[in-house]
């Protein structure tokens, strides 16, 4: 049986199975919990990319992070008044 396992199927087991290290599942236990719930066997590049999309919608990408920094010196200089900032 050949199935065609999309990246949103995988974010989602992903998403569903955090552990409490906050690591979620390794690839070889999402193979294993794909194979057991779907039926099917998942290529490891196609469950490491879900894996990576699921940790960046979850943690946030470094652009977003270096996005944000202008908002927080704006929000620094407000919240302190007279303090010296400087980023």
């Amino acid at each position: 049986m050949n199935m065609n396992i999309s990246d949103d199927e995988i974010r989602h087991d992903v998403e569903e199975d955090q552990t409490p290290n906050g690591k979620g599942p390794s690839t070889r236990d999402m193979a294993n919990q794909l194979r057991t719930k779907l039926g099917c066997k998942v290529s490891y590049c196609k469950i490491y990319k879900g894996r990576e999309i699921a940790k960046s919608l979850v943690r946030g990408t470094h652009e977003h992070g270096y996005g944000v920094f202008d908002a927080y010196h704006y929000m620094l200089e407000f919240t302190n008044p007279g303090s010296k900032t400087a980023l």
